[in-house]
């Protein structure tokens, strides 16, 4: 960059995007702890991940007696057909009545597909990884996978049978045992059939029963004796087959986007730059047309309901006949978790309380210029008609919205539907014709999750509690419960990655594998609800906040705040807690090999990164992002555990990933964090803005209705957990369905005609049928008067309740203003914005004459400095004491102007068909 460049880039007060990016990369801070080179996917390589599912003790000792026991066969002299014939008769001996003979055939299996079957200084071991992945497919195309699947069910059928007697250790211990080779063996040949694409949307993926089984045997572990059930494998085993029987990144992609299309929704947009909500483009609606009763917005083309549905409201839940359920719905988290002191509400209250004082305006919403004024709409401003049409043309309608939409629609007609003979429920899977616009392999993935589903919905609750248990016990304080005599070591190993077995001998091998195993059961189990929310939101939202319904409730969020707040995450990411030499492929090749000699500078050259650690805290700042997504109730759950603080220190590592979901978890706080805070972190505010995705209708940074937000907050998680219950209840438990609200006055109903039957009389009647159609499966004749009117009354008293109410207010409010005995007391002046529609004198004023006038105005304030001439106007002596900034005074001219065009129009005579001059 040149003298001239730099001069013009000094005096510039506008950057772009790009070149604020550069500044606040070059800041000194932002490289402190870089770990840019780690690639966050679905899970590590083949070798890593099976170097992690086994303890260092377990390779040490138990893996080379397994391997000198099966030495004695003579595997590496026979063909592959012979090997074929071999792994059928050792799966054979999987069904047999010893239990020795079962355990000896599980090793020996065990063995093959490890690749450690080859006697000692054989040259293949060199290659162990790849000798693994060919014997573990030639078990697979030998049946190992379905074999060993059963004999794992016994073995946990077994292990049930002891449990529930008086449990002899040595039993237990002995079934336990045996079902860790099953698990094992499994592990092995899934993890290889993933990592080679063994299951694809092509090939086929793993069938969901296994799935089943295994959530079945977790869900169980919550009352059982679990010291020494292989619980660590287990978890990984269902990790891997999530994967496989679903898939990771990649298929949850090209779910979403078929999803969309079985939804009956268009594709995404990508020209769309900033998005809009259905909610968001009725919000400004319903602003707009209460400041300015002349306008009319643009229909929107989409087969939506009414307007009723779009947002959670009183009205609503009358209309769908759960007012009294509704009351008594509690927020559990709310009382089981209560914040630690309440000095921070009344702290907060008090500051508000002072800012609401110190402001001599009013808020920035609340001031609207109503000119010029549109040339097709009478009184309403261009700038409104345009913002119309802009938030039509950027709404994006979501599938999740949609749902939520379609099944409070459904609750409202539920008893029409009932009448016309229709399923209670029609979803994606009872609709033949909607399987034709997508692949085969899709709709078996899509009939697959509702078929896991259906299984685990009633264990849905111990499932999340035995993994949020498991996720507790790894909880440690400082880096990771490594020790100091660790640490020391493992730097010892990153200095020098060729140290000789002999010196990491002294190592204690247990102490290694407790850290070790909590990083690993970390990243499983933060992986497995990762995948649980992923998937069950793309079959079905309401399944999808079902389960975070019961994460929240669980203390998730708080379980998630209190991994990451108690240990040193950039301490946590570059600490080495693997010793070299003791893992399995490495093991194998050092017995095998003499060592060579390295240049140990080259370990020095970058920051080691731990990926199991990286790993599952990114993990972890996604499920905080997916489980307080626009859910205000949570995110001031964060708020009053001082998550803010948390993340600030997430923040000192450098991946974008982990930086990008950590600042979307701090976005959604920025309103409620204080004008304080806001000042204090505004590097913060920079990092938002330049990475997180911006709606249309995002006022994060400068939100003043707080309060506004709580209150809808509220009404929209009950909401939210009624259509749950509503939702689970007709198709999984009937024990989940709300009672429906009370009749009255039923017995007084003599005839359904309009001449007799009162409107408050029919609500009372649809709310018993509502309650008998969802109860019983028998079919009513209702008389023609009710079916006749029965539409009318739902638009008269439940569509159009909320508007009346509006109406009336607004009448009130117009009544007020245009009396004349009204007089304008405010001062420095009140902005009306639909003032022309407001007063006596101007029903329906030519747009083109207002607007001249208005012109007018500004040219003698801006053109040629008539200030003096608006004293007069609006109480502007009581502010000629008043000390006011650019922007102030600038806000005053502006409301003295209109007050003038105002009073100018009203001035001229009605009869006067006159145009007034446009000035020049």
């Amino acid at each position: 960059m040149n003298d001239g460049e730099q001069l013009q880039h000094d005096n510039d007060p506008l950057l772009t995007p790009g070149e604020l990016r550069q500044i606040v990369d070059n800041l000194p801070s932002r490289m402190k702890h870089p770990h840019s080179d780690y690639k966050y996917s679905d899970a590590s390589s083949f070798e890593t991940e099976i170097e992690e599912f086994f303890n260092y003790s377990e390779i040490e000792n138990d893996l080379k007696s397994y391997q000198q026991e099966y030495e004695k066969s003579g595997w590496w002299e026979l063909n592959e057909e012979k090997q074929r014939r071999h792994i059928e008769q050792t799966i054979d001996r999987l069904e047999h009545s010893k239990r020795d003979e079962r355990v000896s055939a599980a090793k020996q299996l065990l063995c093959i597909g490890l690749g450690c079957c080859y006697p000692k200084n054989d040259c293949r071991l060199q290659n162990c990884s790849k000798v693994a992945i060919a014997n573990s497919r030639l078990m697979y195309t030998c049946g190992a996978l379905t074999s060993v699947f059963y004999a794992f069910n016994r073995g946990c059928k077994q292990h049930d049978v002891y449990n529930s007697q008086n449990p002899v250790m040595e039993e237990l211990s002995m079934v336990s045992s045996e079902i860790e080779l099953y698990i094992s063996i499994m592990y092995i040949i899934l993890e290889t059939m993933r990592t080679t694409d063994g299951f694809s949307d092509e090939k086929g993926m793993l069938d969901p029963s296994i799935l089943q089984s295994i959530f079945d045997v977790l869900s169980q572990l919550r009352d059982k004796y679990l010291k020494s059930f292989p619980v660590k494998k287990l978890i990984l085993l269902l990790w891997k087959v999530l994967l496989c029987t679903f898939g990771g990144f990649k298929q949850l992609k090209d779910s979403r986007d078929a999803s969309r299309i079985l939804n009956g929704l268009h594709e995404s947009n990508t020209a769309i730059i900033s998005k809009c909500s259905l909610q968001d483009l009725y919000n400004f609606q319903n602003e707009a047309m209460l400041k300015y009763p002349n306008y009319s917005p643009p229909e929107v083309p989409l087969p939506i309901t009414p307007s009723l549905t779009v947002k959670a409201s009183p009205g609503l839940v009358r209309a769908m006949g759960i007012s009294n359920a509704t009351a008594q719905t509690e927020l559990p988290y709310q009382t089981l978790f209560p914040p630690k002191s309440s000095s921070n509400n009344s702290a907060s209250a008090k500051i508000k309380q002072q800012q609401n004082l110190s402001m001599v305006w009013p808020p920035p919403q609340l001031q609207s210029f109503v000119l010029p004024l549109a040339r097709d709409s009478e009184g309403v401003p261009k700038s409104t008609e345009e913002a119309g049409s802009l938030y039509l043309k950027n709404m994006y309608m979501s599938v999740a919205n949609q749902q939520i939409l379609s099944e409070r629609e459904k609750a409202i007609h539920k008893w029409e539907r009932k009448k016309n003979g229709e399923f209670p429920f029609d979803d994606i899977l009872s609709d033949d014709d909607k399987w034709q616009q997508v692949s085969k392999a899709m709709e078996k993935r899509f009939k697959g999750l509702e078929q896991v589903y259906v299984s685990i919905v009633p264990e849905l609750q111990n499932i999340v509690i035995v993994l949020l248990k498991l996720l507790l016990s790894t909880v440690t304080t400082g880096t990771n419960g490594v020790s100091t005599k660790q640490q020391q070591q493992s730097q010892i190993n990153t200095n020098s990655d060729k140290s000789t077995k002999a010196a990491n001998a002294t190592i204690d091998l247990e102490e290694s594998d407790a850290s070790r195993n909590r990083e690993v059961l970390s990243k499983a189990i933060s992986a497995i609800l990762f995948l649980l929310l992923k998937w069950t939101k793309v079959s079905h939202v309401l399944k999808f906040e079902y389960l975070s319904q019961l994460l929240v409730d669980s203390g998730c969020l708080l379980l998630i705040l209190k991994i990451l707040g108690l240990q040193e995450i950039t301490s946590l990411v570059a600490t080495k807690t693997d010793i070299s030499g003791y893992s399995l492929f490495s093991a194998c090749a050092i017995e095998n090999t003499e060592h060579t000699s390295s240049d140990p500078s080259t370990s020095q050259q970058h920051t080691y990164t731990n990926s199991r650690n990286m790993f599952w805290t990114i993990n972890f700042l996604r499920i905080l992002q997916m489980l307080t997504k626009r859910k205000t109730n949570r995110v001031m759950l964060l708020v009053q555990y001082k998550s803010s603080a948390i993340l600030k220190r997430v923040l000192k590592v450098t991946h974008p990933m982990m930086e990008l979901y950590a600042l979307k978890v701090l976005k959604s706080q920025v309103p409620y964090l204080g004008r304080k805070w806001r000042s204090l972190n505004m590097r913060i505010i920079s990092a938002i803005y330049l990475r997180c995705y911006t709606v249309l209708r995002d006022d994060w940074i400068s939100k003043s209705d707080t309060d506004n937000d709580l209150e809808d907050g509220m009404l929209q998680e009950t909401n939210l957990r009624m259509l749950i219950r509503i939702y689970h209840g007709q198709r999984y438990i009937p024990g989940m369905l709300p009672e429906q609200d009370e009749p009255s006055g039923l017995d007084k109903v003599t005839d359904f005609t309009q001449e007799t039957m009162s409107l408050e009389t029919l609500g009372s009647r649809v709310s018993i049928l509502d309650s008998v159609g969802l109860r019983e499966n028998t079919s009513f004749d209702f008389d023609p008067g009710f079916v006749d009117n029965y539409e009318k009354w739902l638009q008269n008293n439940v569509y159009d309740s909320d508007k009346e109410e509006a109406d009336n207010n607004n009448d009130d409010y117009y009544s007020y203003y245009s009396s004349p005995n009204f007089q304008n007391d405010n001062a420095p002046g009140t902005p009306i914005p639909s003032s022309p529609i407001m007063s006596p004198y101007a029903g329906n004023p030519p747009t083109h004459n207002i607007n001249n006038l208005y012109q007018q105005g500004l040219e003698e304030v801006f053109l040629k400095g008539q200030t003096n001439s608006f004293i007069g106007f609006d109480n502007e002596e009581t502010l000629s004491g008043t000390i006011l900034d650019p922007i102030q005074e600038l806000t005053h001219q502006l409301l003295v102007i209109e007050q003038k065009t105002i009073k100018r129009y009203s001035d001229l005579s009605q009869d006067n068909n006159s145009i007034v001059p446009k000035s020049t």
